[in-house]
């Protein structure tokens, strides 16, 4: 259904309106109406309406300032306006704060008004399709960057790329001080390399949320699934404020237990040493994963 409120300062007017036409019918939902502009903006928060029918003239807020304001709030709402003849320079700036369309009330007939918000309607539909297929690039496209981060970190720790060329792949440490954190699921195959497709996803990903969330201004970096079940964080660490060994064990420690709370699995550690530069990281973070084992 569509959400439609009515806002006309004289109650006959949104008595008409409301009761002269099939609302439901027709596919929409006279959601609420308000006898000026001001009223309106309260009962928008609250009905969320799709078109709004207003009046020009009104007390308190009129239909230009209601258009203007409600489009500042809610960009993609639809506003018809309801004119007189005599208001034709009012609809004009009306149009250029973004109505959609209008309808001269002395010629007001349910006919026209069905008509115009039916064209209104199709207009929402087709928005939504595209914004329906524009979510859907935005998740591919987040997907593939995902997948090309972990590749572009998979490359570097095999030392196939160098610290140098990260950054041309957005990839940037804030400090210059180092510590590698190395997980494994532990029970990896009953927990995670066994189970549906579905369910190592949801839990992958999950893992990975949890071990970037559990980071913070003093220690950030990057994570992400090396092998099978196998998580690789490296954290760059602010020395002014923890060493890189206490912030590898806190970091470890929050992650651990965040995950016991959400996702049920517990996960193995192993930590490096302190690391200066990120050009050492590669052999340290070998040495870490070996440890693992």
């Amino acid at each position: 259904m569509i959400k439609v409120m009515i806002v006309d300062d004289e109650y006959l007017i949104r008595i008409g309106l409301k009761s002269t036409i099939q609302w439901e019918e027709m596919g929409f939902e006279v959601v609420c109406d308000a006898e000026n502009g001001e009223q309106a903006m309260e009962m928008y928060e609250t009905y969320k309406p799709d078109i709004v029918l207003t009046d020009i003239k009104m007390p308190r807020m009129d239909g230009l300032e209601l258009t203007s304001s409600l489009r500042k709030i809610s960009p993609q709402i639809k506003i018809v306006i309801l004119s007189s003849y005599n208001d034709f320079g009012f609809v004009k700036e009306a149009m250029k704060l973004g109505a959609s369309d209008y309808i001269l009330k002395a010629s007001m007939e349910p006919s026209e008004i069905l008509k115009t918000l039916n064209d209104i309607k199709d207009q929402i539909h087709k928005e939504d399709k595209e914004n329906k297929k524009l979510d859907l690039l935005r998740d591919e496209l987040k997907e593939h960057k995902k997948h090309s981060k972990k590749k572009i970190l998979k490359d570097f720790l095999n030392e196939e790329l160098s610290a140098e060329n990260l950054s041309e792949y957005e990839i940037n440490f804030k400090y210059s001080d180092y510590v590698v954190i190395c997980g494994r699921i532990d029970h990896l195959d009953s927990h995670y390399k066994n189970v549906d497709t579905q369910t190592k996803s949801l839990l992958r990903e999950s893992i990975l949320n949890i071990f970037s969330s559990k980071m913070c201004e003093s220690y950030k970096g990057e994570v992400f699934e090396y092998l099978d079940g196998v998580f690789i964080c490296i954290l760059s660490v602010n020395l002014t404020k923890y060493s890189c060994e206490d912030a590898g064990y806190l970091y470890s420690t929050a992650v651990q237990a965040a995950l016991k709370s959400y996702t049920r699995v517990t996960v193995t550690f192993s930590i490096s040493h302190s690391i200066r530069g990120l050009n050492n990281v590669p052999a340290i973070a070998k040495e870490t994963l070996e440890a693992l084992q």
